[in-house]
């Protein structure tokens, strides 16, 4: 059977390091991308390619990282190239290089932040996906069959209460829609998934800061590798293409192919 190539961008932490093991599940080869590392790591890093790599290797794959900042498009150009010469192809791509976490945003009336919000969800967060989906291309039509997956969010369309984030991850759903319009002759399925509230390790960090936390808006919620398994189903499913182009809850998902999170239950959808 074919060793599965796969590229998680914004793989230190959170839903994207839930889908690179989750990929380890399957014994995927992964591309772990990100800007955190063990070299340039801080005293309050929360995680690394590095680390997530090495987890990869634990669970059964293949954990290669590479560090770029995905909002640079020679960066990202760079480490594409090096997955063409190590590889030639690319079976799935997961967008979850999001740079918005980065900063202590508002979520006031929009008008009195939008230089600062749009800094970091759209030059940090939508630009990340577009540029790593554009460089993915080629090597996702060299596969003949493959998968992009956008980290995102979605409910029914409903308002999310800011402004810019509803834009943003908005602009992440379209993304995966025109994305399945371009790429449709090349049998290439692309979705974006909608998490729940996540158990990241920002969220532990806070709850750890705050005991109350947990009871006030009820944490822990599913963990980050639930997402991820959201991804492996669909790529298991030879019939994924019929999905191309929408928003799909994870819960949705995980009901439909029967995957649970990693305490065996099957947490349900957030709902505005």
């Amino acid at each position: 059977m074919e060793r599965i190539i796969a590229l998680v961008a914004g793989a230190s932490r959170g839903a994207g390091k839930g889908a690179a093991l989750a990929l380890a599940e399957i014994g995927s080869t992964v591309y772990c991308v990100g800007r955190s590392t063990d070299q340039n790591r801080r005293p309050d890093t929360l995680g690394t390619i590095d680390d997530t790599a090495r987890e990869v290797d634990e669970l059964g794959g293949t954990g290669i990282p590479l560090a770029a900042d995905c909002s640079d498009p020679e960066a990202v150009a760079a480490i594409f190239r090096r997955v063409e010469e190590e590889q030639g192809h690319l079976h799935i791509l997961v967008n979850s290089a999001w740079g918005a976490h980065d900063a202590d945003l508002s979520f006031g009336p929009f008008h009195e932040n939008v230089a600062q919000d749009w800094e970091y969800m759209f030059n940090r967060g939508v630009k990340n996906y577009l540029l790593c989906s554009a460089a993915a291309v080629p090597l996702l039509r060299a596969a003949k069959q493959a998968l992009v997956a956008n980290i995102s969010f979605w409910d029914d369309d409903k308002y999310i209460g800011s402004l810019m984030y509803d834009l943003a991850k908005s602009a992440m759903n379209r993304l995966a829609y025109d994305l399945s319009v371009e790429l449709k002759k090349d049998e290439v399925t692309a979705v974006a998934l909608s998490p729940g509230y996540m158990n990241t390790e920002k969220v532990q960090e806070a709850m750890r800061k705050d005991p109350s936390l947990p009871e006030k808006v009820g944490l822990p919620g599913e963990s980050t590798r639930y997402v991820g398994r959201a991804v492996t189903a669909l790529w298991q499913d030879t019939q994924r293409i019929e999905k191309s182009g929408r928003a799909l809850r994870v819960a949705d998902l995980a009901r439909e192919y029967g995957f649970t999170d990693v305490d065996g239950t099957q947490p349900e959808a957030f709902r505005l």
